[in-house]
């Protein structure tokens, strides 16, 4: 699907349903990400940048940052993503059954941690697309900021 009928699929959709806060990523589809902040408000849609270097202080996940694309967030990959994997496996975060979730079950099973022995971090690497995973964060971390709630401490 083209990139503009996939925004407008999305615009339709996100027309039928009732949403308060929506994360897209800011690495890719900038021009989406501008559609969808001029059909919804800034103040509903935001993007999300990950970094690895500290972007977010040593005790935060995120931060926010006014300048990136109209208004986002920073966060630290390493830790929201271990964080995300963490609701899993304490099932904080509920997934389909297994036959509606088993064609998405890759983008989860392909991520895996690697050790940098000279910074001492690990860091998350996929052998096949994540991409299902990462709709997750993006979905989890919206719902924690439109109902003020912090990420868990895992």
């Amino acid at each position: 699907m083209n990139p503009v009928d996939e925004l407008n699929l999305v615009i339709g959709f996100l027309h039928k349903i009732s949403f308060s806060k929506i994360i897209c990523d800011a690495g890719f589809g900038v021009y989406q990400n501008t559609e969808l902040k001029r059909t919804f408000g800034n103040d509903k849609v935001y993007v999300m940048q990950h970094s690895d270097v500290g972007s977010a202080s040593n005790k935060d996940v995120l931060k926010y940052n006014p300048k990136l694309q109209a208004g986002g967030y920073v966060s630290d990959r390493t830790k929201i993503m271990t964080i995300i994997m963490k609701c899993i496996e304490h099932r904080y975060v509920q997934l389909f059954d297994y036959d509606s979730f088993s064609e998405f079950q890759d983008d989860f099973l392909s991520i895996q941690t690697e050790y940098n022995e000279r910074t001492n971090k690990i860091k998350y690497v996929h052998s096949k697309p994540d991409d299902c995973f990462h709709s997750l964060l993006y979905a989890y971390t919206a719902a924690l900021l439109a109902t003020g709630k912090q990420f868990p401490i895992i």
